[in-house]
C-alpha cells in the first residue's frame, strides 16, 4: 500500500497455527479501509464488506459470514437460510450457508462483515 497498489490478493496467510489465521483475518478487515483486498485460502476467498455489496456465486456455494460489530444489522437475498435484520453477536451464526443461485447480497450499515466464499 505504501507503494500506492490499492488491489491486493493475500496468498498464504491460512497455514499451520490458527492463531495467526485468525488474526490475519481479522486485519482485512482494517486493510480494506485503505485498498481492495482479498484473501485466497487453501479452499475459497475471505474478503472484508464496508458495505452492501453483492457477489458472484454458483447455486450451492458454500458461504459463511462474520459480522465484526456485534451491532451491525444484516439482510442477505439469495441464500438458502436468509438474514433478515440479523445482528450476529457469535462467530458461529451466519456460518455453513448456501448460495441459491448465480449471485448472492448482504445489504447492513455498519460493519465491516467478513464473508468466506468456498471454491466451486
Amino acid at each position: 500500500m505504501e507503494r500506492g497498489y490499492k488491489d491486493l490478493v493475500i496468498l498464504g496467510a491460512t497455514g499451520k497455527r490458527e492463531d495467526h489465521t485468525i488474526g490475519n483475518i481479522s486485519l482485512l478487515a482494517e486493510y480494506a479501509r485503505l485498498a481492495n483486498v482479498i484473501m485466497i485460502t487453501d479452499y475459497g476467498e475471505i474478503y472484508p464488506v464496508l458495505e452492501t455489496t453483492a457477489f458472484k456465486s454458483s447455486p450451492g456455494q458454500y458461504v459463511s459470514i462474520f459480522s465484526i460489530d456485534p451491532e451491525t444489522e444484516i439482510t442477505s437475498e439469495g441464500l438458502k437460510y436468509p438474514l433478515i435484520k440479523r445482528k450476529l453477536r457469535n462467530w458461529w451464526e451466519a456460518t455453513l450457508n448456501e448460495t441459491m443461485g448465480d449471485s448472492f447480497t448482504l445489504k447492513f450499515t455498519g460493519g465491516p462483515l467478513i464473508v468466506f466464499i468456498k471454491f466451486d
